[in-house]
């Protein structure tokens, strides 16, 4: 046999190790031709700005780097590195895709609140080589796929199983603040340019752990309720993947309180539309940038990068197997990549979140026990989600007193953990008794009424139907040309019947004593509550003069926006006519470097008191919705304030043209240009339903325009888990509240022309249901508004697979698998039907399947996809398996 290279003392090609590469954004691809891995990277010479690529037989020795693309000069870009490379095999052909910038462009400045952060342009761009080697030329130098306004990154080639190439990319936080993954069809024929409109994937803020409690901080003293500015949410380098049943998993990257972490998200219906599910992160500890291949003996593979902050971290390599809910790490391989001490071992017990106190009152006098309902769940920090179990299972006969229930979960790695909560039940008797109020002072009750809704100005409406007089008292900021009254301060309208109101009077002036902590400004958000005998009052105050915490521009700040001075005050009174005296002019009940707005009184089954409020989106940018406990007398808070949910958790995000109510995306706020903060939080009021959930209404912003919400915690606990529910009212109207009128009928009252014109009541009746509420009819008759309509004409939308391809060496077809899923704007999920149920079998060639959804309204739905059985020899091992060069 000749001699080998080495013996005659020829160099060594492949002299270096895995762990000597100190690179950034490696991706790895393995040439099925050559049977060679080719790792491509951004250039470890600071004077070469392309891409370079290494070579191994092995993926454990390496050779030394060479060019594989050079940055093209005059063009849209400038000569700044080239950053995320990646390579697909597509056509007989090797497309590279990486990212190129030009930062001295500057498209927009930031220093607004409409733009916080320079912007220039920046995009992935195709190029093509005959060899995975390169080099690789620019298939468009003159214009990327994308379109030059948008800040795009990352970009990753994805084939649908008919064929169709699409190009999947972050669309970067610094322009969006909440990044967001996006994709866009390319031309089948060079990849050179765009094919169709760009399409929304998910977001940032949508990653697992922000469903955590704490958002999954490692650190014990971490309170998400705190003061941090949320944003920017950040997005990196999107990788899909196909699953065995058919579905699709997307790797991407992201920071959690500073450290990067990989997550994943799975698109059940194997389409890349979506809709795309948060699965919990695969890797943490500042690891990401991850991309999987298959080695060419088959065995999947996951690479990533560790100490991403510093930017000088090591490649890591597990092996790695997938699952229908996404990637399994199985082994890390330190005989590869030589990093030693990683444990992939999980000994963290999954976080239990149990009902508060349930407490039942028994059907009779007589009875000696009752039928309690209640729900509990468990999330893990690898599994989300897990089964809970209980001592006594929920709907069980409770008997008189207080029973102890105990909540069991396990992971799949064997970790238990417990929490307990309390089941009371009592006789009606022997029900707490509340204080009874004063009755009202008849001289102060209004004997004429000549004013109608259409006459009364009214932002932030709220009606407290008082039974010690039969009266209804609407409060709202004072209105000097209504009132006849000069002051800042909170006006109530009196009514007997909701339709004729009185001229009304102040019943609040904002104190403008010297220890006041605010400023003499109008207040926002009165409402008022009969609690333990008395009535408070719960108001925004603001002071702008006192600056909390001062802007700071640029990319890295942490405080874009200045914060002032404004909370929830409250201020008692023996009736509902005031006047209202503020228990503590010196300082509000929350803390003094919170900016808190709309607080509302909530107080759980025990008698125990919170002071529930939006933590104000100019502080956190995606504002929030947090609870404070409050001591007996409601005058000090009795601990730390607890975390509810996000502005950007609302359900209308996950699909931007939100089930067809909106139909383009120029109008489309997360697919333009424009920056995704300001998400707003106001107005939360709380309502137990008949099972002992608690739901809270809430107003918002989508695209711009009011909105009136609502989220539920099916446990009844104020800690939740929060869900958020459909939409209850469109139109630029919202800052609702449901209260009862005298006959026990329900109610809502909100405001209207929340962005233009003038602000005016609107009442609808309601309906309080388990599942949260449900608007029955707009009342006319009450609040003189015509024209509006709430008939539901909108049919559910419907998510169906991809083209389902499936190989088989049988004559007689195959059975297949696919899973569809369908969204209403009112009744969020609903089931689907099929004309052919999935796991049917299929005979060789191309059949349709019709996927049929109808809503609650009786709107009905119709789309439909192919299932394409081959009757084909099972395709060899190696390469990348999913797509080409993947």
């Amino acid at each position: 046999m000749p001699a080998t290279a080495e013996a005659h003392g020829a160099p060594n090609p492949y002299p270096l190790s895995l762990n000597s590469l100190n690179v950034q954004n490696p991706f790895v691809f393995a040439d099925p031709k050559t049977r060679t891995y080719y790792l491509y990277a951004q250039s470890p010479d600071p004077s070469n700005t392309g891409i370079v690529v290494y070579r191994s037989k092995n993926l454990k020795s390496w050779s030394a780097p060479a060019t594989a693309y050079t940055v093209p000069s005059g063009a849209w870009n400038a000569d700044e590195p080239a950053t995320a490379p990646e390579v697909a095999a597509y056509h007989g052909k090797y497309y590279l895709f990486t990212t190129l910038h030009n930062s001295g462009d500057i498209i927009e400045h930031g220093g607004t609140s409409n733009r916080f952060v320079d912007t220039s342009p920046e995009a992935t761009i195709v190029a093509v080589s005959d060899s995975p080697a390169g080099p690789f030329a620019d298939v468009n130098p003159k214009s990327p796929p994308t379109d030059l306004s948008l800040m795009t990154m990352d970009g990753t080639l994805y084939v649908d199983p008919d064929g169709v190439p699409y190009l999947v990319y972050a669309h970067d936080w610094v322009q969006k603040i909440d990044g967001t993954l996006e994709a866009v069809q390319l031309d089948s024929s060079d990849l050179s340019s765009a094919a169709g409109t760009q399409f929304f994937l998910f977001k940032g803020s949508d990653a697992a752990f922000y469903q955590d409690r704490n958002f999954g901080s490692d650190d014990p003293t971490y309170n998400a309720a705190n003061t941090d500015q949320l944003s920017p949410f950040k997005v990196y380098d999107p990788q899909v993947t196909s699953l065995p049943d058919g579905g699709l998993v997307m790797l991407w990257t992201t920071q959690k309180q500073g450290q990067y972490v990989e997550m994943q998200a799975v698109s059940r219906t194997g389409n890349i539309r979506g809709p795309w599910e948060q699965e919990q992160a695969l890797l943490t500890g500042d690891k990401g940038g991850a991309m999987s291949f298959e080695t060419f003996d088959g065995t999947r593979m996951l690479l990533a990068q560790d100490n991403m902050t510093g930017g000088s971290g090591h490649i890591e390599l597990y092996n790695a197997s997938l699952t229908a809910t996404g990637f399994q790490l199985d082994q890390h391989r330190a005989d590869l990549d030589g990093v030693r001490s990683i444990s992939l071992r999980d000994t963290t017990p999954p976080d239990i979140y149990v009902p508060s106190t349930r407490v039942v009152t028994t059907s009779s006098a007589r009875a000696t026990s009752a039928s309690v309902h209640f729900v509990a769940y468990a999330r893990d920090d690898r599994d989300g989600w897990v089964p809970v179990t209980y001592s006594t299972r929920p709907d069980s006969s409770f008997k008189l007193g207080r029973t102890t229930v105990t909540v069991h979960a396990k992971d799949s790695a064997g970790n238990r953990s417990s929490e307990s909560f309390v089941v009371q039940v009592q006789r009606p008797s022997s029900s707490t008794t509340a204080a009874q109020p004063k009755a009202t002072d008849p001289t102060a009750l209004a004997t004429s009424f000549p004013l109608t809704m259409p006459q009364m100005t009214l932002h932030d409406p709220y009606i407290l139907p008082d039974e010690t007089s039969h009266t209804y008292f609407l409060y709202t900021a004072n209105s000097s040309s209504t009132s006849g009254d000069p002051a800042h301060g909170i006006m109530a309208y009196q009514s007997k019947d909701l339709i004729h109101w009185s001229v009304p009077k102040v019943v609040y002036t904002v104190p403008t004593s010297p220890d006041a902590w605010n400023d003499s400004e109008s207040p926002w958000a009165p409402e008022v509550h009969l609690y333990d005998g008395k009535y408070y009052l719960f108001t925004t105050l603001h002071n702008p003069s006192d600056i909390t915490d001062p802007s700071q521009p640029g990319p890295d700040s942490t405080r874009w926006i200045a914060t002032y001075r404004r909370a929830s005050i409250l201020a008692v009174a023996d009736s509902p006519v005031g006047p209202f005296v503020d228990m503590n002019v010196k300082a509000p009940l929350t803390d003094p470097t919170f900016d808190t707005l709309d607080g509302t009184l909530y107080v759980d089954p025990t008698g125990k008191p919170y002071l529930v409020f939006a933590n104000e989106w100019l502080q956190k940018l995606d504002g929030t919705i947090d609870a404070l406990p409050l001591s007996n007398d409601l005058s000090t808070a009795t601990g730390e304030p607890i975390f509810m949910w996000k502005s950007s958790d609302a359900p209308w995000y996950k699909d931007p043209l939100y089930g067809g109510r909106y139909t383009t995306v120029t109008d489309d706020k997360q697919l333009s240009a424009k920056q995704l903060t300001g998400d707003v939080t106001d107005g939360p009021e709380l309502y137990t339903t008949p099972d002992g959930s608690l739901v809270s209404m809430w107003a918002t912003y989508r695209d711009d325009t009011y909105i009136e919400t609502q989220a539920i915690s099916r446990t009844g606990n104020i800690a939740g888990p929060w869900e958020q529910l459909p939409p209850l009212v469109w139109g630029d109207k919202g800052h609702g509240m449901v209260f009862q009128d005298f006959n026990g009928d329900m109610h809502m009252i909100m405001h209207n022309h929340m962005s233009s014109g003038t602000p005016r009541g609107e009442i609808y009746d309601m309906q309080l249901t388990n599942d949260g509420f449900k608007v029955l009819a707009h009342r006319e008759d009450l609040d003189g508004v015509a024209g509006v309509d709430i008939t539901d004409n909108l049919a559910p939308k419907i998510y169906v697979p991809s083209t389902r391809v499936v190989n088989t060496s049988s004559r007689t077809g195959a059975a297949v698998s696919y899973f569809a899923e369908a969204t209403d704007d009112r009744d969020g999920a609903v089931a689907v039907q099929y004309s052919k149920s999935p796991g049917s079998r299929f005979p060789v060639g191309r059949s349709t399947v019709t996927v049929t959804a109808r809503d609650a309204a009786g709107n009905v739905s119709h789309a439909s996809f192919d299932v394409v059985v081959k009757r084909t020899s099972p395709a060899p091992g190696g390469g990348n398996g999913h797509s080409p060069g993947r």
